[in-house]
């Protein structure tokens, strides 16, 4: 299932947007670390960090706990 990252705003190292699926959207937020490749996102159950591979880029690494499901997987995204 395809999942679309989304950033709507972008205030210095902070960052507001969407996590979305067909059939799922939760909301995000997000920050650049110090280096400028690190980044961290929370959603509603889930925390990902990612690394910026390139301007168009990035490495993006998910963990999820909680009710009957855990989840750890690491995928690419390259903007649209």
């Amino acid at each position: 299932m395809p999942w679309t990252l989304t950033i709507a705003k972008q205030d210095g190292c902070g960052l507001i947007g969407t996590w979305a699926s067909p059939k799922k959207s939760d909301r995000l937020a997000g920050v650049i670390s110090a280096d400028n490749e690190t980044v961290y996102f929370v959603d509603e159950d889930t925390h990902f960090k990612g690394r910026l591979q390139s301007e168009d880029r990035m490495e993006l690494c998910a963990q999820e706990t909680g009710g009957d499901s855990m989840v750890a997987a690491c995928f690419f995204i390259d903007k649209q």
